[in-house]
């Protein structure tokens, strides 16, 4: 008796419950939305006086994604073709470092420090059989290097 009671109550609640998960899922999504779109607004702020280098930051962090194209020819119309070169900076210096740090290395091959760099350079590009060539030669070096 007591178990139909529950299921006649249960039943009679059942509207009242739809309800309260609806208008708690509508809240979740408000205060998200609230919350996501204060992080937005600083970039778009930026945008809009045309900060440059917020522009930059921006390019840099989409430049391995498929709008990087789109993005990067709108940019060249409002500042200077010049801006992609700014965008590349980052990784220039790293490759003339890597050079140079290879040119150190042939002077002497078993410079734990150096090998380390040019393992850290590398290792922002992704794993390459290379890397791992480095990493060897340094735990050959300096057993207690672990990564």
């Amino acid at each position: 008796m007591k178990h139909q009671e529950f299921i006649t109550k249960f039943k009679y609640r059942l509207p009242y419950v739809k309800k309260f998960i609806l208008i708690f899922l509508l809240l979740f999504i408000l205060v998200f939305n609230i919350v996501y779109s204060q992080f937005i607004t600083p970039l778009y702020i930026k945008f809009t006086y045309q900060d440059r280098g917020a522009t930059i930051s921006y390019l840099q962090k989409i430049k391995d994604t498929k709008y990087y194209s789109k993005q990067i020819s709108r940019f060249k119309n409002i500042y200077d073709p010049f801006i992609e070169s700014e965008v590349n900076q980052q990784e220039i210096l790293k490759n003339e470092e890597s050079i140079k740090l290879e040119q150190i290395l042939k002077l002497n091959p078993l410079s734990r420090d150096v090998l380390y760099r040019i393992y850290q350079l590398k290792a922002d590009g992704g794993n390459n059989p290379y890397q791992n060539d480095l990493l060897i030669k340094i735990r050959e070096i300096d057993p207690t290097i672990n990564n």
